[in-house]
């Protein structure tokens, strides 16, 4: 997601740099010193950080004084281009320098973002510098620095771009996190179901524990790389429409070829709203996706730019990508800029999409939206590592288990058929399963699921085909449902097929990455095939789930030397706010005491709850102490 952060540097530009009033004890700046900052800032907007520093070091080298009587105004700009250097610990430092009455909106976000990360890890690779809170976070580290190398190779390639310097991704804990260090409304992240953004020349994400069913966090990766990309190739001109298009566009070409990132339910629901001529408007998707009134809205418009540039690059070919950057770096409109690109007047290249997004070729079947919506934990609460662990099947069965079946025969002989199933009766429960999808189709996951499952077990040639059919039907219409990709990936390991089986589960944990399940089965086909480094990540990744280890081998940070916890380590200090004023349980136990409450704990994992039922008050959150590393947990109604 692109969110720009002009929408306030714009204001604190004009109030530093024209003639803003300083306080009396920092120094104003010389005139001359007033057209530098602006050019340093100017740069950082166009995303050209390294030319901002060289403002800047120009500017050290030309004063007399050196870096003895910094003005506010230069104080403020080397903050933010410290801050944009990804070198926050200084940008803190020099944010703390400006009296706090003085801080503006920025400088109080460097100090936010630098106290939410202050316990992060970093673990880096060639062009990418990967920070993660300790814990379970850690099993990110190989997938997310190997998903970052593959769509950097393949940009470079694709629009003849590498940034600068090694790019930071930052991981956060929770959608609040998120807002706080973006400034983008939390109301909006869960609105919209936004997951990440690419601001301040850095790429930042929610863990994927902070979503109920998890999300495409490798893809969302590439798709905000893409994002950086973008903006550096620019000079940051090119609108957000083109850019969240070129960014879906792209997003899969780490792993596969590009243009393969909208659903079936997003293409159906983009061609069914042409037809209606009901499409959103390219200029009301600005200044960002994320502030669009809903989850359908966003998915809508996802779909449409999307589709927009893959219409481009298969009329005009690939190339006509980089000629669109190129004249959106100088400052083309829309109009001129695709006119460059495609040869043709932007209003008839409108008109040939959307004849061509209204031609579009879509599943028969009824698909929606809802199953594919972003659900963020109740109030922000992490989920249970998997809520589809082994043993799930012989829970009692429910039918409110098959919710996406609308047809009420349908349901019944779904639910008959699951009663069956779990007793045994494979034969039959396939039968009971059939009658259901001769009624409702290939509409429901779960019941393709459960009768691909009975199918399997009845064990026969043709039984076991059929069911990998059901399966693979339901992934093309469903292709992010873990549980399909689950007995996927179980079914082709028993069949011998295992470089099939590594995909499916590879895939489930580009989406759930803290189910053990899939691991277990990777560090099996890794053994087997010799493949010892990778059998070697799958180990520590179990681990980790386990709570053996609480960081990625050789990351830098507080306490990385160490990555294990045991139990003679010292207790930590952890502090729990809340606003309003909160009753504080700790691992489900009451503690007395009501926030600001200091607690110490021993290292690890503990469940932190606080409740004040008069003013509606309940939130879980799961928190991780490092050995030797005092914690805040911030909690809001």
């Amino acid at each position: 997601m692109r969110f720009p952060g002009k929408i306030f540097a714009a204001a604190l530009s004009a109030s530093l740099l024209l003639g803003g009033a300083l306080p009396a004890s920092v120094s104003a700046e010389p005139p001359d010193e007033a057209g530098a900052l602006r050019r340093a800032w100017t740069a950082v907007d166009a995303w050209d950080v390294p030319g901002a520093r060289r403002v800047l070091d120009e500017l050290d080298a030309s004063s007399p004084s050196g870096n003895a009587a910094r003005s506010e105004a230069r104080i403020k700009v080397e903050a933010r281009v410290l801050f944009e250097e990804t070198r926050l610990d200084e940008a803190a430092a020099a944010a703390e320098q400006i009296p706090e009455a003085s801080r503006d909106s920025l400088l109080r976000l460097i100090l936010d973002t630098h106290a939410l990360t202050q316990g992060h890890l970093t673990a880096e690779s060639e062009h990418f510098r990967f920070r993660y809170p300790p814990g379970r976070d850690a099993l990110l580290v190989p997938y997310a620095l190997e998903t970052l190398e593959k769509i950097h190779g393949a940009l470079a390639g694709a629009l003849g771009h590498t940034p600068p310097t090694k790019v930071t991704v930052e991981i956060y804990p929770s959608a609040d996190a998120l807002s706080r260090v973006t400034t983008l409304p939390l109301e909006a992240i869960r609105t919209t179901g936004t997951v990440a953004i690419c601001k301040f020349g850095k790429l930042m994400a929610v863990s994927p524990r902070t979503l109920i069913q998890g999300y495409d966090w490798r893809d969302t990766l590439a798709h905000e790389y893409v994002h950086l990309v973008v903006s550096q190739v620019s000079g940051d001109r090119v609108p957000v429409w083109v850019h969240e298009g070129l960014a879906k566009y792209f997003e899969t070409e780490w792993r596969t070829s590009p243009g393969q990132g909208m659903s079936p339910a997003s293409a159906a629901f983009l061609v069914q709203e042409a037809k209606k001529n009901a499409l959103i408007p390219f200029e009301k998707m600005h200044p960002s996706l994320a502030l669009l009134p809903s989850q359908e809205d966003a998915a809508l418009a996802y779909a449409e730019a999307f589709t927009a540039i893959e219409h481009l690059a298969s009329s005009s070919g690939t190339e006509a990508l980089g000629r669109l950057l190129s004249a959106y770096r100088e400052g083309a409109d829309d109009a001129r800029a695709f006119k460059a690109a495609s040869g043709r007047p932007f209003p008839s290249f409108v008109a040939a999409w959307k004849s061509a997004v209204r031609r579009r070729t879509i599943a028969q079947e009824a698909i929606s939206l809802d199953a594919e919506k972003r659900r963020f934990g109740t109030e922000d609460a992490e989920r249970e590592p998997s809520e589809d662990r082994a043993g799930e099947d012989r829970r009692r069965f429910q039918v409110s288990d098959f919710p996406d079946l609308k047809d009420a025969e349908a349901r019944r002989r779904a639910h008959l058929g699951e009663l069956l199933r779990v007793r045994g009766k494979s034969a039959a429960a396939v039968t009971e399963f059939e009658q259901a999808l001769k009624i409702a189709g290939n509409t429901s996951p779960m019941l393709s699921n459960r009768c691909a499952q009975a199918l399997w077990s009845v064990g026969d040639g043709a039984s076991r085909t059929k069911a990998f059919s059901l399966l693979n039907a339901s992934r093309a219409l469903f292709p992010g449902q873990v549980r399909t990709l689950k007995n996927l990936g179980a079914f082709l390991m028993e069949a011998g097929r295992m470089d099939e089986a590594e995909d499916a589960l590879l895939r489930v944990v580009g989406i759930d990455p803290f189910d053990p399940a899939p691991h277990e089965s990777l560090l099996k086909i890794y053994e087997k095939s010799g493949r010892t480094d990778r059998a070697g990540e799958e180990a520590q990744a179990l681990k980790i789930l386990g709570g053996e280890l609480f960081a990625w081998p050789d990351s830098s940070g507080t306490n990385a030397g160490r990555t294990e916890i045991s139990p003679d380590m010292p207790p930590v200090r952890l502090t729990v706010e809340s606003r309003p004023f909160a009753d504080v349980e700790v691992d489900g136990v009451p503690t007395g005491l009501s926030t600001p409450a200091t607690l110490l704990l021993p290292p690890g994992t503990h469940q932190i709850r606080v409740t004040n039922p008069a003013y509606g008050l309940d939130r879980k959150q799961e928190v991780f102490l490092p050995p030797g590393a005092p914690q805040v947990v911030r909690v809001t109604r």
